[in-house]
């Protein structure tokens, strides 16, 4: 019993983490610059990777995976929408369709059998 209570006492040892050696297929500063460029580039400015990915790859053409690119994009703070979206100015009303129109000057059907109707 003692032996075992002494044990768990004892403060682990910490683990010193040793660096780690740069992986041998590492991109270099010139190909990261290649893919941004085609990634960035007019044919492809409005897609997304998985996109690119697909239609480089029917062409015969590998740059890099999926996530590659996702991870080269994000420094860029280029992963969200990547086409242009359109912009609504605030205040302006919805353009109703003539139905819509008809439908909300009539009122729900609840709203219609409620009402008396006027005399003749």
């Amino acid at each position: 019993m003692m032996q075992r209570h002494q044990q768990a006492t004892r403060a682990p040892q910490p683990v010193v983490a040793a660096p780690r050696p740069a992986p041998a297929n590492k991109l270099t500063t010139s190909e990261e610059a290649l893919i941004l460029a085609t990634l960035n580039s007019e044919r492809f400015i409005d897609q997304a990777p998985e996109q690119i990915y697909a239609v480089l790859l029917s062409e015969g053409t590998y740059l890099c995976s999926v996530s590659t690119m996702y991870r080269l994009l994000r420094p860029e703070k280029q992963v969200a929408e990547r086409r242009q979206q359109a912009r609504h100015q605030a205040g302006k009303s919805r353009n109703w369709s003539r139905t819509s129109q008809v439908r909300r000057s009539r009122g729900t059907s609840r709203n219609r059998l409620a009402q008396p109707r006027a005399p003749i």
